[in-house]
């Protein structure tokens, strides 16, 4: 066994919970559009410390326009924002794109945001 394997064992002995809680979401959540070794996961926790929300952002060399992508806990997509060019004379798009950040700012509410990973790679 060498050092990296038994320093990822004993972390998940010590801290069971932290370890379980975030990965498989986490694998999910990198396998989805646009993956790659660019992509990121940003955790949103709560006032526990728990993840809830993760927000992923796609690897720009993979695909030119990444959406935002929010998931739950479970690696579900809840709310997605792409990555368009916006017409402000447009009100119907203009009315569109107010409508999806305000989801996320109410989605994001009361959570702090934790520190973005890279995807690992497969």
């Amino acid at each position: 066994m060498n050092l990296k394997t038994f320093l990822i064992f004993l972390s998940a002995l010590i801290f069971p919970a932290a370890c379980h809680a975030e990965a498989p979401p986490l694998q999910k959540i990198c396998a989805s559009d646009c993956a790659g070794p660019m992509a990121s996961v940003t955790p949103w926790r709560d006032a526990q410390g728990k993840a809830s929300i993760f927000e992923y952002r796609g690897d720009l060399r993979v695909c030119s326009h990444p959406p935002l992508v929010f998931f739950d806990a479970q690696a579900k997509a809840i709310l997605t924002i792409p990555e368009v060019p916006l017409n402000p004379a447009d009100p119907a798009q203009s009315a569109r794109f107010k409508e999806l950040h305000e989801k996320r700012t109410s989605l994001l509410k009361d959570l702090t945001r934790g520190k973005p990973e890279f995807c690992p790679s497969k």
